[in-house]
């Protein structure tokens, strides 16, 4: 990942290992107008969003760490940027570990902002859970993938 992550840097114009003040700020939203989101962003929604197969091929979101936090009887997971295959693999795997053929999640925090990349119907499948935040707003990379530029 140190080799990908350098050559990124440096086609961004940037000097590998220099820092520089963008990282302390954000990126200004791109012109681009987009359909609102669905209203409510349900479950019917979500599925939606991940029925559309696209790959996230992106080095530095597979190197992403996704978990799943256990307290107090709830479950969080948080899937970060992970590549929907990887994460479909670690939940088969949680499944085997707690007993559970759909382990009941209380809240998925969706990979990639809702990227429809990163969010497959198989990893719906795996759990069983009907609450997930996405935390954007959109302005940069028009995610949830949902939102589409009106043509």
């Amino acid at each position: 990942m140190a080799k990908t992550w350098e050559d990124d840097v440096v086609k961004a114009g940037l000097v590998a290992g220099a820092g520089d003040f963008r990282h302390t700020t954000s990126p200004k939203p791109r012109d681009r107008k987009f359909d609102p989101l669905p209203d409510p962003l349900d479950h019917d929604a979500i599925v939606t969003l991940a029925a559309e197969n696209a790959t996230d091929s992106s080095t530095a979101n597979g190197t992403s760490i996704a978990f799943i936090l256990e307290y107090d009887g709830k479950r969080v997971l948080f899937g970060a940027d992970a590549h929907a295959p990887v994460l479909n693999k670690a939940l088969k795997r949680y499944a085997e570990r707690v007993g559970e053929s759909r382990p009941h999640i209380d809240l998925v925090k969706l990979s990639h902002h809702g990227s429809n990349a990163n969010v497959s119907t198989a990893m719906l499948e795996l759990i069983d859970c009907r609450q997930y935040p996405i935390s954007t707003n959109g302005d940069n990379f028009a995610h949830p993938t949902m939102r589409r530029s009106p043509k």
